[in-house]
């Protein structure tokens, strides 16, 4: 009998360090003579998906904190009709395979959703620029050749993908994080040496020229590191 007390006493401790922000829903219906779905490029409404009224669910982000620790977790917006029974998230423009219109204005890119409606606690911290194709890429860049944008995610960084179920939150809206990405680096070699100790002192980038001096690691330390270079292979 104690340690049934205990172990209630226990639970009413810990759902009283926890503190839960229920999702609250939104259901809009909007009317099929003014909507469309339309495929991605193009203004063709995709086949069966005129005409029809659609039903738009919002979902709040929903916060839990237990002691110090907070999780948010997102539901992705939903627009839904019937006959055929379909249903689309809401997400950012670069992994859309459709876009919800009215009249010639477009209201939101939309992804298929063939199995449950996404959500997700993993937000991206930054969008890289720097994607190019093979030929036209230098050191810092990210190389793709359908100019996929680079989604950051604590540290890590992520091709755009389609279809992977891997979601992500962006500004809002929903991504889904592909193959993991890596720059391009500088191919450095030495091209000047200390006259005193025969030490490298300069190195040169092959590919795209630029030179870096070379110190030491404790001069590394108390530098910006972002103008040096310090390699203890070299040599």
């Amino acid at each position: 009998m104690k340690k049934i007390v205990a172990l209630v006493l226990s639970l009413v401790m810990v759902l009283g360090l926890a503190t839960v922000a229920f999702a609250d829903t939104t259901t809009t219906t909007l009317d099929g003579e003014d909507y469309a779905i339309y495929g991605i490029t193009g203004t063709d409404a995709l086949e069966n998906y005129v005409d029809h009224d659609i039903v738009k669910t919002v979902t709040d982000k929903q916060v839990v904190s237990v002691g110090t620790v907070t999780t948010t977790t997102y539901t992705a917006t939903t627009y839904a009709i019937e006959d055929p029974d379909r249903v689309w998230a809401e997400v950012d423009s670069s992994v859309a395979t459709a876009k919800l219109v009215k009249g010639n204005t477009v209201v939101a890119f939309l992804a298929r959703v063939t199995g449950d409606v996404p959500t997700t606690d993993v937000v991206v911290d930054e969008v890289v620029a720097s994607v190019k194709v093979a030929a036209k890429a230098t050191c810092g860049d990210y190389v793709n050749e359908l100019g996929l944008p680079v989604y950051v995610v604590d540290d890590e960084a992520y091709f755009a993908g389609v279809g992977t179920g891997n979601w992500a939150v962006l500004n809002g809206k929903f991504v889904e994080l592909g193959a993991a990405a890596t720059p391009e680096v500088h191919a450095l070699a030495v091209t000047a040496y200390n006259a005193d100790d025969a030490e490298p002192a300069v190195v040169t980038c092959s590919v795209c020229k630029k030179s870096f001096n070379v110190l030491d690691a404790n001069a590394v330390k108390t530098m910006a590191p972002a103008a040096y270079a310090y390699d203890a292979d070299l040599g």
